[in-house]
């Protein structure tokens, strides 16, 4: 499964309802240890300077960052299956138009051996539920008359 992400905030750290990346530059971004170079990536796919995309407080778990994000401290980076309920509720509004698609991906890797395994044929399928399940709630979200799905 292809990652995309998009930034978001809470509503109340924007000063007005037009939502877009500019207003980035004014707020504190959180950033991932295993992910340093995520906003700066983020930035050049969407064709946008940023000072220092670095800096900005660093943690290991994304639901840290989430946790942080909810609670005012800046804006996150997250791939939206990280936060569908929050971006459905109105807690987080994304802070740009596009899902980017950055340059991870989601994999299930098992032995060739236990290929035929029941268990393993049945998380496979499972999962693969799970991933178009969430990429069709991520699209509707993103469907709305403020938001439009789409890829850098």
């Amino acid at each position: 499964m292809d990652e995309v992400l998009i930034p978001v905030c809470v509503p109340s750290l924007l000063r007005h309802e037009h939502r877009e990346a500019g207003v980035l530059r004014d707020l504190v971004l959180i950033q991932h240890s295993h992910r340093p170079t995520a906003w700066r990536e983020w930035f050049r796919d969407i064709g946008m300077h940023h000072p220092n995309p670095t800096a900005g407080p660093v943690f290991e778990q994304y639901q840290m960052g989430i946790e942080s994000a909810l609670s005012g401290m800046g804006a996150v980076l997250m791939p939206p299956f990280m936060i569908l309920d929050e971006l459905a509720s109105g807690r987080f509004v994304p802070l740009h138009d596009m899902l980017v698609r950055s340059a991870w991906s989601y994999y299930l890797i098992y032995p060739r051996i236990k290929r035929s395994k029941p268990a393993v044929q049945k998380l496979r399928t499972w999962l693969r539920g799970e991933a178009k399940r969430t990429t069709e709630q991520t699209n509707q979200i993103f469907r709305s008359p403020n938001v439009k799905a789409g890829r850098a």
